[in-house]
């Protein structure tokens, strides 16, 4: 589930109250929160501080922390984006974080003119990795963060 879920349940509120609070429907709050719609960022960081906000509840990052999938070096673009089927993943070479691969890495590759995008393999179309944070951080640091990067 979607982090909002634990922050919505930390501040002891109903998705139609938090609803009500950010202006989404309450319907819409409930594929967020299950997964069945990703919202834009500017909407997860709406609601995220909000709910940071809300009765001076503290939030760090160890509420935000999902299971993380990577994918490995050696496989290929179409590999990674249509079996993950996810918008970003951090690059992993023998267990180590080595770069990421997001959404905008197909246009990107389209723009340089790049041929057959879906077999090129991630090591040479990789961009840095994502920043990492210690679990104990503020949620104000994560913010800050995805101001300027895809994932942290």
């Amino acid at each position: 589930m979607f982090i909002a879920f634990a922050f919505r349940k930390k501040a002891s509120l109903t998705q139609n109250e938090l609803s009500k609070l950010t202006g989404l429907s309450q319907s819409y709050v409930n594929k967020i929160e299950n997964l069945i719609a990703e919202p834009p960022y500017s909407v997860a960081k709406k609601i995220i501080e909000l709910l940071n906000d809300y009765k001076n509840v503290d939030f760090d990052v160890k509420l935000l922390m999902t299971k993380i999938r990577t994918v490995s070096s050696k496989n290929t673009i179409g590999q990674a984006m249509s079996e993950l089927n996810v918008s970003q993943l951090p690059v992993i070479n023998d267990g180590l974080i080595v770069g990421s691969i997001t959404k905008k890495t197909i246009p990107k590759l389209i723009k340089k003119g790049v041929k057959n995008i879906e077999s090129q393999l991630i090591s040479d179309v990789m961009d840095s990795p994502f920043p990492m944070i210690p679990d104990g951080s503020k949620v104000e640091l994560i913010s800050l963060l995805l101001e300027f990067n895809e994932a942290v």
